[in-house]
Formats: structure tokens, C-alpha cells, sequence
């Protein structure tokens, strides 16, 4: 479980890209830097059948208001990549926003 601390984060979109056989390829470009303050929300194990149990983590994060930052993106934080499920612009004061975050399971 993370501990409350402010830490630097990369901020990654989807982008997606024409093959040359007409598919489509998508992989994760890097868009910004920016300093997070964490508290952890709640942790988890995830059951399926023939398979090892898998921890999930819910973090919620605070940071200056940026404009590119959208649901859907990831936060990578060292080596841990993090799933933006929720953001709350103008709290807990304006300039700030609040990040909800998930990790993928591991």
C-alpha cells in the first residue's frame, strides 16, 4: 500500500496509428510531468477461477489543475502504471485537482 508522500508522475495518452496493412496500432505516448500528492483509498485481491489471486490498488492523488489530464489516461509512478478513473477539477481549492487512479492488476 503507498503511504501519503509527493511524488513525480508521467502522464500518458492512448495514441493510435495506421498500420501498414490498414489495422490499427495503439500504444501509450508521454504528454507531462507533473508532482502528486498520494493517500491510499483501498486494496483488494481479485479471484479467478485457474488463476493466481492478483492485488488491486485504489489511490487517490492531488495535483495542480492541467487541462490535458482526462479520464482514461495513465499515471506512471516509478515502475507502477496507473489507470485514471475519475477527476475532480477545483478540489479541494481551485488551481487543484483530485485524481482517482487504479493499478492493473499484479
Amino acid at each position: 500500500m503507498i503511504a501519503s508522500r509527493r511524488v513525480l508522475a508521467t502522464l500518458f495518452a492512448v495514441t493510435e496509428t495506421q498500420t501498414a496493412f490498414g489495422g490499427q496500432a495503439r500504444s501509450w505516448a508521454s504528454l507531462a510531468s507533473l508532482w502528486v500528492s498520494l493517500s491510499p483509498i483501498s486494496s483488494s485481491l481479485i479471484t479467478s477461477p485457474n488463476q493466481p489471486p492478483q492485488r488491486r490498488e485504489q489511490v487517490r492523488a492531488q495535483a495542480r489543475n492541467m487541462a490535458v489530464v482526462a479520464v482514461g489516461q495513465r499515471l506512471s509512478i516509478g515502475p507502477r502504471h496507473w489507470r485514471i478513473t475519475a477527476v475532480d477539477r477545483g478540489q479541494p481549492q481551485p488551481g487543484l485537482m483530485v485524481l482517482d487512479l487504479e493499478s492493473d492488476a499484479t
